[in-house]
Formats: C-alpha cells, structure tokens, sequence
C-alpha cells in the first residue's frame, strides 16, 4: 500500500456541503496494518451518515485513500498557531475513531445504494455486471 496525503483527502472531505473541517490520521488496522482515519466536524444543522461519507469519497477517491474509520467531533484540537493537534487524535484513536459502517457491500441494500450513489456523483452512471461488480463511469 502506498502512503496517503492527507492534505490530498482532507481537501476532498471538506468540499462535502456537510463537512465543516476534518482532520487525517493513520490508525492500527488489523487488515492493512494502517488505515485512513477521519475526524470530521460538521455544519451546524448538517448530517452525514456512514453511507453518505462511503458513497462521497468513492467519487473522488482512489480507493487506498478512502477512510476506513471515523469520528464526527464538535471541535478538533488545534494549536495556537490553528493548526490541527493530530497528536492529540492519535493519543485518543482507539477510544475516538470506529469503523465506517457499510464498507462491506451488501446484497439486501444494492438499490438504495445505488440510488445513494447515483445520486451523490451526478457527473457519472453506473453499470452492474455479473458476477456481482459495480462500476461507475464518468460522462
């Protein structure tokens, strides 16, 4: 696996209408040995949901560079300068960050996924052919 900028992902997440900012860290994972964590704060009155964020990043993102876990925090640390602590989001991974549910593709949800996808990268159709592989192409 190759290394993942972080500024690379964190500019990708914060041109999500729901995201205020986020920050990237890598965490232990048992699969990859380090995967993609993300720290999101998010507008005021605004929502995201696990499969919301999936959908998103897999308009825009390779997938190595895709996160793997989350956190949706009220603030992230920063010092006085305003740079984000991400110290201070490792020292917590463990007890802050959890999988990001829906990773694992799912026969029962294929329609609503589809839908959720289409409608989250309008710039493109998606095709599905057998056996079981999802495609989605740019226009």
């Amino acid at each position: 696996m190759e290394n993942v900028c972080a500024q690379e992902v964190e500019d990708v997440l914060r041109k999500h209408p729901a995201v205020f900012d986020c920050a990237l860290i890598g965490v232990e994972d048992q699969r990859f040995g380090e995967a993609v964590a993300a720290a999101i704060v998010l507008n005021p009155g605004a929502s995201l949901s696990d499969e919301e964020l999936i959908a998103y990043c897999r308009c825009s993102l390779p997938s190595d560079k895709k996160p793997r876990y989350v956190a949706f925090v009220d603030t992230l640390p920063h010092n006085v300068t305003g740079k984000i602590k991400k110290s201070v989001l490792r020292e917590h991974a463990g007890e802050l960050f959890r999988p990001i549910r829906g990773l694992c593709f799912r026969h029962t949800s294929f329609t609503s996924y589809i839908l959720l996808l289409a409608e989250t990268c309008p710039a493109g159709y998606i095709t599905y052919s057998p056996p079981g592989i999802l495609l989605f192409r740019r226009k």
